[in-house]
Order: structure tokens, then sequence, then C-alpha cells
């Protein structure tokens, strides 16, 4: 299963996920500040209430502390106020710093630490984003965190292509209560394709099914999946599930479904739903397989009303239209569908005159079959038309003698 990063990112990135970029508790650490500093950081937090990121920034950016905790701190607000500036590389650069200094309180590192992680995800270093989060879910004790840690996780190992890691990491986060959503489910899924693990795929897309029951592409892979073990009548199962409850399947799909039928003993059904088909009057080869299959359940009259339709849009097909007839004795049906064959070689128009020979033989009309016959013998001098000749040349004698 190929996921882009962007698509990846699409299940993640919302409010949500930098909620924690938020909760900045600016006046719970400001007392630790000089005096100076602690003006400085109650302006730009002002500036940044009014909206107005980039008088903070440069405020904070044109104040240099010589006090290394003052640094750090004004840094981490850097940090904050270029994501929500929408400049995230230096966001992380600022970050960065401030956790790198190792002068932030323990609260305040933990809380810095996870806001540049969620940020290194989000521009796609994610071995630099896990190295963070592993640490991280390590000493969180927080029920909750631990289990966003556990998606976060979850989520670099998928980009990492480390999938045995991303199926361990999911478990953790299931473990913990966590919500078997669309984008744990597609993670699960992705990794579990990518190990060749089908049964466990198919739970997962049991999982997405329930979750989305009208997506057509959860209900195509599970079938392949069970056609994949072998398990045709699952597989059909499936899809005539679908079916049933209306998903919008095409008619690739239809036409799955309609094998499956026949596979699994069931030639009237394929041929039924071939016809629900919309496409189905203008496509001959649609119409050669419904015609095909009332001909594997032996509904003739069927197959032969198919055949005409795809005979006239594709003459050469007229062959199967006159063996249904000739099969089912209609000869003069069978002579009028022949006249439409148009022969494209002197091999074709040789069986397309001795095919006339032998349905004129079926009416016992024996002086026109030999009229074709001998036609055919000038042409071809063939061992099958002088035995005909032969044939029909004693039928008229004995019929005279008599």
């Amino acid at each position: 299963m190929n996921l882009s990063i962007r698509s990846i990112r699409r299940l993640f990135y919302n409010v949500g996920f930098f909620f924690s970029l938020l909760l900045f508790a600016y006046s719970s650490y400001a007392e630790n500040l000089l005096p100076r500093s602690a003006v400085i950081v109650q302006k730009a937090q002002a500036l940044q209430q009014e909206d107005e990121l980039v008088e903070a920034i440069d405020l904070l950016r044109n104040y240099q502390s010589r006090a290394p905790y003052d640094r750090a701190f004004i840094n981490r607000m850097l940090g904050v106020f270029y994501w929500q500036n929408e400049q995230p590389e230096l966001a992380v650069d600022y970050l960065r710093q401030a956790v790198e200094s190792g002068l932030l309180q323990d609260q305040q590192m933990q809380t810095t630490r996870r806001m540049l992680a969620d940020l290194l995800l989000m521009q796609e270093e994610f071995q630099a984003a896990l190295t963070i989060y592993l640490e991280l879910v390590n000493t969180e004790s927080e029920a909750d965190s631990r289990q966003q840690l556990w998606l976060r996780i979850s989520q670099s190992y998928f980009q990492l292509k480390q999938w045995t890691d991303v199926l361990s990491a999911t478990d953790q986060y299931l473990n913990l209560d966590g919500a078997a959503d669309r984008p744990l489910l597609v993670m699960r899924l992705g990794a579990q394709l990518e190990l060749k693990r089908w049964q466990a795929a198919l739970v997962s897309l049991d999982g997405l099914i329930l979750l989305e029951p009208n997506e057509t592409g959860w209900w195509r892979q599970s079938a392949g999946l069970q056609l994949l073990l072998e398990d045709q009548q699952q597989a059909r199962a499936t899809l005539a599930l679908a079916y049933r409850n209306g998903v919008a399947l095409t008619p690739d799909d239809l036409k799955t479904l309609a094998q499956l039928y026949l596979q699994t003993g069931v030639p009237e059904q394929a041929a039924l739903l071939i016809s629900e088909i919309p496409e189905l009057q203008q496509d001959v080869d649609l119409l050669t397989m419904q015609a095909q299959l009332w001909q594997v359940a032996k509904e003739w009259q069927r197959a032969i009303d198919v055949w005409i339709l795809a005979t006239g849009i594709d003459n050469s097909l007229g062959w199967n239209l006159v063996r249904l007839y000739h099969q089912e004795q209609q000869f003069e049906l069978a002579l009028q569908a022949l006249d439409n064959i148009a022969a494209e070689d002197q091999e074709q128009q040789e069986r397309i005159e001795l095919t006339r020979v032998q349905l004129l033989y079926r009416l016992k009309d024996y002086s026109q079959a030999l009229h074709y016959a001998r036609l055919a013998n000038r042409k071809t001098e063939s061992e099958q038309s002088r035995s005909w000749v032969e044939l029909l040349q004693r039928k008229i004698n004995n019929q005279s003698a008599s």
C-alpha cells in the first residue's frame, strides 16, 4: 500500500496536533527571569495577544540578555511565535537552541522538546522527531500524553518505513485505549501489507469498512486479499455485500464479482450482474462476456439474444450465433446469421460456404447444398468440400432413383 508523505500528513496535521504549542504558560516561569527580561517577555506576550506577531518577534530578537536562562526562555518563546507566524524552519532553530541549552526547568523542558519533535515531524525530519518522542514516552507518566506520543511515534516509524515498529507502536497506542480511527488503521494496514501479513490486514480493512462503509477502496482491497488467500467464496461474499449495500462499485469491480460468481458455480447470477453495468449495450467485450455466461448457465435463448447485440457491433462474432442456432436446430436463423458474416480471406470464405452446405443439408435442401459444395470445391478443392459434393450427389441420385 503506497501512501505519500503528504497524504499521511493530512491524516494528522490539524489544530489539535500542535495544541501543546499553545499551552505556553509564560507567567509560571517568568519569575525566574531578570526584571528587564521579564518586562520584555510581558510586552512580547501582549503584542502576540493583539496578533502583532512580527512586532513581538522583533522585540525578542533585538533584546540581548546576558543571563543564559533568559536566553533559553526567550528562544523557546521565539520558537512558538515563529511557528504561529508560519515560519517553521526558524521555529525549529530557536526551539532546538532552547532545548540544547539544558537550562529550562523540568516541565518547561518536557513541553519544549515535545514542541520541537512535533515541528520536526511536520518538517519531515522523521528520525530526529522519533528520537525525541522515544525519550519523551519513557519519562511521561500521564496516560493521555503517552497515548499521543505513541501515535506520533507510530507516524514517524511509518514515514521511515520501519513496518514492524509501526505495528508495535500502534499496539502501544491501542493498549492505552487509543481510538482505532482511520489514521491509525491506515498506518496499520500499510505496515501489514508491506510485511505480507494478509490475515492481519483483513482485520484492519474490516475496521476501515466499519468506519467508512461507502469507501469502495476498502471493499476492493479486502476482496483482493481474500483472492490472494485463495478464498474465492469469501471474496465473492465481500463484493456481493458491497453491491447490496449500494457501494459505488466500478464496472471492473462488477466484472470481478461476475467472474467470482462463475468460478463459484453461479453463472446465472454472474450474467445478471453484467446487466447492471451501464456501458453494456455499447461494449462488445461485456456483451461477449455476458453471452458466454448465459451459455455456461445453459440459458441458450438468452445467450442468443446477447450474441445478436454483440454481432450488431462486431459481425465477426456472428459465428457464435450460427453455432447456437445450429445447436438449437434453428437452421433458417443460422443461415441468416451466416449471411451477415463478412469473409476476410479465402480460408474464411470456404468455411462460410461449407457451413452453409451443412445447414442446407440439415434442412434437406440437397440441391442448394450441392451448389454451394461445388462452389467451395472449385475455389479450394479440399478433401472436405469433395466429400460434401460426393455425399450430396449420392443423396440427390438416390432421391431421383426412388
